[in-house]
C-alpha cells in the first residue's frame, strides 16, 4: 500500500491542493489500537496504512472525497459503527444484510 499512497498523495497535492490542505494528520498507532479494541477486530494492514497517512478530513471541510462522500476521521468512523450497531441490535434496521457490526464506515 505505501506505493499507492505515495501516488495518491502526489495526485492530490497537485490536482486538489485546496482539498489536500484540509486533510488531517495521520492517525497514531494508539488511535488505531483503540479503534481495534472498541470494534473487537483487527483492522487490515492497508486500512491502517491509509489512516496513518491521513486521519480523514477536517470537520468543517465539506469537499467530497468521492462523489458526495467525505473522508471520516477514525474516531467518527468508530462512532458511526457504534450507532449503527446499536440500531441493528435494537432491530431498528430493516432489510437483509443492511449493516454488519464488523464494518467501519469511513466515507
Amino acid at each position: 500500500m505505501p506505493d499507492q499512497l505515495t501516488q495518491l498523495d502526489a495526485l492530490l497535492r497537485r490536482g486538489c491542493p485546496a482539498y489536500y490542505a484540509r486533510l488531517r494528520p495521520g492517525a497514531s498507532d494508539a488511535a488505531l489500537a483503540a479503534a481495534e479494541a472498541e470494534l473487537g477486530v483487527t483492522l487490515p494492514a492497508a486500512f491502517k496504512a491509509f489512516y496513518r497517512w491521513h486521519d480523514g478530513q477536517e470537520a468543517n471541510c465539506y469537499t467530497p472525497w468521492l462523489e458526495n462522500r467525505t473522508l471520516l476521521p477514525l474516531d467518527a468512523a468508530v462512532r458511526a459503527n457504534r450507532t449503527l450497531t446499536k440500531l441493528l441490535q435494537a432491530d431498528e434496521l430493516t432489510g437483509s444484510n443492511w449493516w454488519d457490526s464488523r464494518w467501519l464506515p469511513f466515507l
